[in-house]
């Protein structure tokens, strides 16, 4: 398994973990990592109906069936009391406005976002802030945009506050708020690992750009991580180089840096010396 495949791997099993837990989320993760998509299916379907949202994810952009048949689950979590669910129909009527310009469709885009709200799904929250930011159907407001993000964050949807960040903050460098985006870095949110990593010194920081990474967010980005060890004079640690070493491509990228590789064959001589 390559390290895009693991990125995939840990990002699907955690949106499992939301429902259950044991040895399955694994089996459940490589059939997603396998593209074993009809088996991956028959499973969600046999674990629990609160998995429509995700069915319908990866029929939707995996699968790439037709909007009728995604919508089919997503309408099905919908009616079981999913907000996300519903989030996801309004993105439906949504993509229908911003092709026909029919009014309808914005008004039902809307409604089913609201919907989602009236349930408590930060995801729809953050569509509605995306409303406000973009002008789409209300007046344009960064206010509203702002506080729509910064409620889908409370709600639970790490990426809200991803969004609210970016929209408030011109200079990353300004965000000193680490209490609450270390929350959104415990949701598994790969760009409040970015936006920590610009408030943070030495490892930690390293640690947290390889996590956003993996986490898919800045993928791509080992070149910045690399600048991190020859410009902040940085100490890695063993179970640092651990961690990038279940990695291969990202190891790949660390070891075109002169300096990881001076600490690293430092790290293995004093690994050998104890035994």
């Amino acid at each position: 398994m390559d390290q895009k495949q693991l990125c995939r791997h840990e990002r699907f099993k955690r949106e499992v973990k939301k429902f259950i837990d044991g040895e399955s989320t694994n089996e459940i993760a490589n059939l997603y990592v396998n593209r074993e998509w009809e088996k991956l299916i028959d499973i969600l379907m046999k674990e629990d109906e609160k998995f429509c949202g995700l069915i319908g994810d990866i029929l939707s952009y995996q699968m790439r069936c037709l909007d009728e048949e995604t919508n089919k689950w997503y309408m099905r979590g919908a009616d079981e009391g999913s907000g996300y669910c519903m989030a996801r129909v309004g993105e439906r009527f949504l993509k229908q406005y911003l092709i026909d310009k029919n009014i309808k469709n914005l008004e039902s885009a809307k409604e089913w976002y609201m919907d989602g709200v009236n349930v408590g799904s930060g995801y729809a929250m953050s569509r509605m802030g995306r409303l406000y930011e973009e002008g789409c159907g209300v007046e344009k407001s960064e206010d509203k945009a702002r506080e729509w993000y910064l409620n889908g964050f409370r709600a639970g949807n790490g990426y809200s506050l991803y969004l609210y960040s970016c929209n408030i903050f011109s200079n990353f460098y300004e965000h000193d708020d680490k209490k609450m985006l270390q929350q959104g870095v415990d949701m598994g949110c790969g760009g409040c690992m970015t936006l920590m990593s610009y408030n943070t010194d030495g490892e930690v920081r390293l640690l947290l750009e390889i996590n956003a990474i993996l986490a898919g967010h800045d993928e791509g980005d080992i070149p910045e991580s690399i600048e991190t060890i020859d410009e902040c004079n940085i100490t890695i640690s063993g179970d640092t180089f651990n961690h990038i070493n279940r990695f291969p491509k990202i190891k790949a990228g660390f070891v075109k840096s002169e300096e990881y590789r001076n600490q690293y064959i430092k790290y293995l001589e004093n690994e050998i010396s104890k035994n």
